[in-house]
């Protein structure tokens, strides 16, 4: 499973906030959907949605996006020795990527008839940091001679926004594109990078990590400007997913062996033996989806407001890549 964990942290959320008028309206239904992967004795992934699994097929779902009625995951399958991007539309698979080289899809974001996916894919012993626009590539490296990863997409109006790093041939630098251009979060002092981005109006959220010393420290950028959420010490922690609603920062992630969360910036501790991977607010309810490891049983598992839901029994190892509330 450490394999399968390591994976995930790179991964990357796409996070839906709605606001509220003071108008009396009908309470309409809240549609919560995530995604599950079961590791073994195959490796196949569901669709979670109010309580009834579906099953998608074969291969790890990594996330997913819900427009209009139409459900988007991305994931991927192993083929003949290689990771190939795969995505379902409403549970029709497809592949994003020929197999010919490993490909990794991160974050998904959907507007209107617009598919955008942030990845990255081998080339020529690196890997390269891409977004994919209705299947088409584009390339975000600076130095395609040096290893790059987009770890999460978020679109603003007409404005494509991903986050992830770049190395220099010393260290890894934190950045995220917009259109393609690249704003650089970090000073090259250290082993950086972004692994979730969020737009509110003109203010660009970035939630990553500083490796100090071999320990991953939580860190967050808000149009630049860092803040670190842990102090270097004698564990790890990371950010997984950030998100803003009602001029609240939300950032989700872990801290040594405890699921956290972070409410601008003063974290609650999930539980111990979790992780949290992905998020999802809706009407000022804060959901999250993850993996509860407590007695070396991998359960997929999701919280609404702290408040944690076993999704699977851990009779087969499993966990929760992905949610999206609508």
């Amino acid at each position: 499973m450490k394999k399968i964990l390591s994976i995930i942290l790179i991964a990357l959320a796409a996070v839906s906030c709605s606001k509220k008028d003071d108008s009396p309206e009908p309470k309409k239904q809240t549609d919560v959907y995530a995604i599950i992967t079961e590791y073994s004795p195959i490796e196949q992934s569901y669709i979670w949605k109010n309580g009834t699994k579906t099953l998608l097929g074969k291969g790890k779902a990594n996330r997913l996006f819900v427009s209009n009625n139409d459900v988007y995951v991305i994931g991927k399958e192993t083929q003949n020795g290689k990771d190939i991007i795969k995505f379902w539309k409403n549970g029709s698979p497809s592949m994003l990527t020929d197999g010919q080289k490993d490909a990794y899809a991160t974050g998904i974001y959907v507007l209107g008839n617009d598919v955008y996916i942030s990845g990255f894919e081998s080339k020529s012993g690196v890997y390269l940091a891409k977004c994919w626009k209705n299947g088409v590539a584009t390339v975000l490296n600076s130095d395609e001679t040096k290893t790059g990863q987009a770890n999460s997409v978020f679109v603003s109006g007409t404005d494509v926004y991903v986050t992830g790093y770049e190395n220099n041939g010393i260290r890894k630098i934190a950045k995220y594109w917009k259109n393609g251009t690249a704003v650089t979060l970090s000073d090259g002092n250290y082993n950086e990078g972004g692994n979730s981005i969020f737009v509110s109006g003109n203010d660009v959220y970035v939630a990553g990590f500083r490796l100090d010393n071999g320990k991953y420290i939580a860190k967050m950028w808000k149009n630049g400007i860092a803040t670190e959420l842990t102090e270097a010490g004698a564990v790890s922690s990371w950010t997984s997913c950030i998100g803003v609603c009602n001029g609240k920062v939300y950032i989700a992630g872990r801290v040594g062996e405890y699921a956290t969360l972070w409410e601008n910036n003063i974290p609650i501790n999930l539980g111990n033996n979790r992780s949290v991977y992905d998020m999802s607010i809706k009407d000022g309810d804060i959901y999250l989806s993850g993996v509860n490891s407590e007695g070396e049983k991998y359960k997929a598992a999701m919280w609404k407001n702290e408040i944690e839901t076993l999704l699977t029994d851990g009779a087969n190892p499993c966990d929760a890549n992905g949610i999206f509330v609508k």
